[in-house]
């Protein structure tokens, strides 16, 4: 009896968001140029965070993002080596995306809608959103990603303004039908 219960509340369930999302998009492939996709995530690197001495990594990236795309950038580590500022890979969910799960993979940031997760680990913090389809990862480190007085600040409370900017990359660069 709580099996059939268990069951009929699912299909209820499943049901409800079905009519509950009739405008969910679809995606298909971005006709947008990874080069503008990583002269984005530059600036943000640059401007918004006041990052130093940050670079795409490899900046042959004339071609479209499709279903799939990355970018790096780079910067110098107090060492004076070349280290790992920012990483980006966006896509559509299903072509090594993202699956939201936070008791799997991290925790909600806080005040940010749609759901963005976030993993935090010495020097570094990583986030995963999605949208209709598309999500994105983004890793934010400490080693590459310099300031004039030091690395980024990767505390709690800066996450929301990640958390906005990398939902703001989904929106601009994916593209559904």
């Amino acid at each position: 009896m709580r099996f059939r219960n268990f069951f009929t509340l699912c299909a209820v369930l499943a049901a409800g968001c079905e009519q509950g999302e009739p405008d969910r998009r679809e995606p298909v492939p971005s006709h947008n140029l990874v080069a503008g996709f990583c002269d984005r995530l530059l600036e943000f690197a640059r401007v918004d965070l006041g990052a130093q001495n940050v670079s795409v990594a490899r900046p042959d990236q004339g071609r479209l993002i499709g279903r799939l795309a990355s970018c790096e950038l780079r910067g110098v580590h107090p060492s004076g080596v070349q280290a790992r500022a920012l990483t980006v890979d966006l896509g559509t969910v299903g072509a090594e995306t993202v699956t939201l799960s936070p008791s799997e993979w991290g925790v909600p940031v806080a005040g940010v809608s749609p759901t963005v997760l976030v993993r935090r680990s010495a020097g570094a913090s990583t986030m995963k959103a999605a949208i209709d389809g598309w999500g994105a990862t983004m890793t934010l480190d400490t080693d590459g990603l310099r300031t004039a007085t030091g690395g980024v600040d990767l505390e709690p409370p800066s996450e929301p303004r990640y958390a906005e900017f990398l939902l703001t990359l989904i929106r601009e660069y994916g593209q559904w039908d």
